[in-house]
């Protein structure tokens, strides 16, 4: 038995190492200038593409079972799901700019930021959902992240 929790964790301890290391490029870029865009867009592409797959599956199969657990983990996804609207936004933001540009580099950091704040939203829940919930939910909705991102996987 596979406990969702720590699939989460390891998907954003995932997510998490490729920020700092979209934070590295960044700081290399600077705001003033194009920069090494080309080693930036692709540190971006790659997370760009799993903020998406993370949003959409978390959104879709865990914020209601972690809201439902206690007030706490219900206001801690409140805040998660407006983090990830910001965060969609600020994805859109950046594809309309060309990589390297002073509007992009300010919507991919809009976009690591909204992203952090989704996370640590995410992982207050988790951590309350992991206390309360019995280990056969937690089992079931691994078993249901697995199917959805599958379905993400191949429908894309």
């Amino acid at each position: 038995m596979t406990d969702i929790a720590a699939v989460i964790r390891r998907e954003h301890a995932r997510i998490r190492r490729l920020l700092g290391e979209l934070d590295d490029a960044l700081a290399e870029a600077g705001l003033d200038g194009p920069g090494p865009a080309g080693r930036l867009s692709q540190s971006w592409a790659v997370l760009a593409a799993l903020l998406e797959a993370h949003l959409d599956v978390v959104e879709e199969i865990c914020f209601l079972p972690l809201a439902a657990v206690s007030p706490a983990a219900g206001q801690a996804i409140s805040q998660a799901e407006s983090d990830g609207a910001d965060l969609r936004e600020t994805l859109r933001e950046a594809e309309l700019h060309p990589p390297g540009s002073r509007e992009w580099l300010l919507a991919v950091r809009a976009a690591a930021d909204a992203a952090r704040s989704q996370l640590s939203c995410v992982d207050t829940a988790l951590a309350e959902y992991a206390r309360r919930a019995a280990p056969r939910d937690r089992d079931t909705l691994h078993q249901q992240w697995i199917a959805y991102s599958q379905v993400r996987i191949l429908g894309d």
